[in-house]
């Protein structure tokens, strides 16, 4: 090799630096637990939004009164299902057209 390597041979002697021992990384300050902080945090958040829509709706409730059915009524007993774009179904002037045209004879009857 040449003397260019120097700088590599100098970064992987670097990168391949035994690991310090275990009593002195014990020794070591330890960083903020922000982190820790903020987990808990939004946890807790997250658990009082929860308790605050659920509390409302685990109240019990009475039932609702029983309402009388008319089934006579003519809106029950319509049997006919109108769909709100049925109406482009129809064919303009179909009540006009009497008869059908012969088409053998190349023409109305």
């Amino acid at each position: 090799m040449t003397d260019d390597d120097d700088d590599i041979r100098a970064a992987l002697a670097l990168a391949h630096e035994p690991a310090p021992p275990f009593d002195e990384t014990l020794g070591r300050r330890r960083r903020p637990a922000r982190i820790a902080y903020a987990v808990v945090g939004v946890a807790l958040a997250a658990a009082v939004g929860a308790a605050v829509v659920v509390w409302p709706a685990s109240e019990p409730t009475a039932p609702p009164p029983p309402v009388a059915l008319d089934l006579t009524s003519p809106e029950l007993t319509k049997t006919s299902l109108v769909m709100p774009l049925d109406s482009l179904l129809d064919v303009p002037e179909l009540a006009t057209l009497g008869t059908l045209p012969q088409l053998g004879t190349g023409g109305l009857p």
